[in-house]
């Protein structure tokens, strides 16, 4: 049985605080004050719990007669009552911190598409340098990289693929509808020529353009897609070996959604004279 590349990390989900966080520290770049743990935070988990200042009362009950027992009532009803409300919010404290995750994604993602977009860009360059090594039309047999001897190209490739999927949330965009889903994912990583719907003729429905290799060749992904799944259609695209792609990183998820509609508009048919 044949085996093949397995897609690794181009997951389809929201954008989140920690994907901007594993964004940065795949790069290597450090990450900016709204997106480092707060202090405030690691206070409230470390406040002493309603549990700790009960121990407190019950070693009170212990001691001998002493001046300070006024005092000490005081601070420990003051201490259990703060104690409560630490236990109370740390409880709720999966509420909080998606309010807040939500607050720094909103803050922060503009900010890491544009500080890691050049090192994400290079790493893009790489992966296409590896796609060239691997055997064209078997980018992801792993038993045919192993007998062409393109071992290096795939552990590179492989490397590439996976500091890559950290910038795929960044970018990814979705409603473009779900039979162009693919290419819009896609569209993170490549750019689609503009060649328009196909026209054809109102009333025999048969094509009136003359060949077009672009739309061919998105086609042609589209379909390498489907039967041998997203790496696939990547890899084979980044070693050119696609016409009407071009490897280009987008910056933003709006980029990404306008280079989808390309591809989708070039994959329907459009009667003449519209």
């Amino acid at each position: 049985m044949t085996s093949t590349i397995k897609p690794r990390g181009f997951r389809k989900s929201h954008l989140t605080r920690d994907a901007i966080v594993h964004a940065y520290r795949t790069a290597g770049v450090n990450l900016p004050e709204s997106l480092q743990d707060s202090e405030v935070l690691a206070g409230l988990r470390e406040y002493e719990s309603v549990g700790h200042v009960e121990r407190r009362i019950v070693d009170a009950f212990r001691l001998g007669p002493t001046d300070d027992a006024g005092r000490l009532v005081a601070e420990l009803i003051e201490d259990y009552g703060r104690a409560m409300a630490a236990d109370k919010i740390r409880e709720r404290l999966a509420v909080h911190t998606k309010t807040a995750n939500a607050a720094a994604v909103d803050t922060s993602a503009d900010p890491a598409r544009e500080h890691l977009h050049k090192w994400y860009a290079k790493r893009l360059r790489d992966l296409g340098k590896a796609a060239e090594g691997l055997p064209a039309g078997a980018e992801t047999d792993v038993e045919t990289i192993t007998v062409v001897g393109a071992g290096k190209a795939y552990l590179d490739s492989q490397e590439a693929l996976k500091d890559l999927s950290a910038w795929f949330p960044l970018t990814r965009s979705q409603g473009v509808g779900g039979n162009y889903q693919d290419l819009c994912d896609l569209a993170v990583y490549l750019d689609f020529e503009e060649v328009g719907p196909r026209p054809v003729h109102p009333l025999t429905g048969k094509s009136i353009e003359s060949p077009n290799p672009a739309r061919d060749g998105i086609r042609q992904l589209q379909d390498v897609v489907k039967r041998h799944g997203y790496v696939a259609g990547l890899l084979r695209a980044v070693a050119g070996r696609i016409h009407g792609v071009t490897v280009s990183l987008s910056k933003s998820p709006e980029q990404t959604k306008v280079r989808a509609l390309a591809a989708k508009d070039a994959l329907t048919d459009q009667a003449a004279g519209r």
